[in-house]
């Protein structure tokens, strides 16, 4: 009990922002899952309560867990572990889209049947060297049945690295996960808001708020235009008359706004 009581302060401790801003990702990421041995020395503390005499309570408390243990073993390790060895996920291709960031297709069999909704993301782990590392990424670009896509900026030691990826590399993807998608809004005109790299689940569901026949306005801001992610593809929206696109600079370039939001 003292021991799992320690690993849950501790994991409190190293999430305070002005901590976790001075750890790599993968440092967050393996503190984190020190928290499955936490629960499960905690459990067992419980199994020395008075309560646990009565058989029909221990029971009833081993019924629980063992369920609750089958659900966490079976959406965190099987379901990514079934995708991958159905879908068969590889890097397809890797393209530049600005002098920090890329975009890197994902290619596999039966793809039409590997469906998410635009805004989601999901967690990615690129068998080579670094395949002991999980990444999530927003899917950049809506469901389309042949290919998936991600966008992502180079601001730390691994996504610095990703341009450096062979293709044909396989990939392993956990999701797709998360709730920040256009059936959670709460009217039909829309305004997207981003900054940088942060384009990227909007882009998608920009996309799929198009395909409905329905327009959107984007504000996004960069330091300089040279920084902007996705660049054609959203003025493309704008030529098309889909959507709005107000880009919002740090620097003052001719036809732009210059500011901050």
């Amino acid at each position: 009990a003292f021991i799992g009581l320690t690993i849950f302060i501790s994991v409190i401790v190293w999430s305070f922002a002005i901590i976790r801003r001075r750890l790599k990702y993968e440092q967050w990421y393996w503190v984190h899952f020190c928290m499955y041995a936490a629960i499960a020395l905690v459990f067992l503390h419980q199994l020395q309560g008075g309560d646990f005499h009565d058989h029909r309570v221990v029971a009833y408390w081993w019924t629980l867990m063992i369920l609750a243990t089958m659900i966490i073993a079976l959406w965190r390790f099987a379901r990514p572990l079934w995708y991958f060895f159905y879908h068969r996920f590889r890097i397809e291709s890797i393209t530049p889209e600005t002098p920090d960031s890329v975009s890197v297709r994902i290619s596999g069999r039966h793809l039409d049947r590997f469906r998410f909704i635009a805004g989601q993301h999901a967690g990615l782990r690129f068998f080579n060297s670094y395949w002991w590392q999980s990444h999530p990424f927003s899917f950049s670009q809506a469901y389309n049945g042949t290919e998936i896509r991600f966008s992502i900026k180079g601001i730390g030691d691994f996504t610095k690295l990703i341009p450096t990826f062979k293709i044909g590399t396989y990939v392993m993807l956990d999701g797709p996960l998360g709730q920040f998608i256009l059936a959670e809004r709460k009217a039909d005109k829309l305004l997207f808001i981003a900054g940088g790299s942060g384009i990227t689940p909007l882009r998608a569901m920009m996309e799929a708020w198009a395909q409905q026949g329905k327009s959107s306005i984007l504000l996004y801001a960069n330091k300089t235009s040279v920084d902007i992610m996705l660049k054609k593809e959203v003025d493309q929206f704008t030529a098309d008359g889909k959507a709005q696109v107000i880009h919002v600079l740090g620097n003052k370039e001719t036809g732009n706004v210059q500011g901050y939001i």
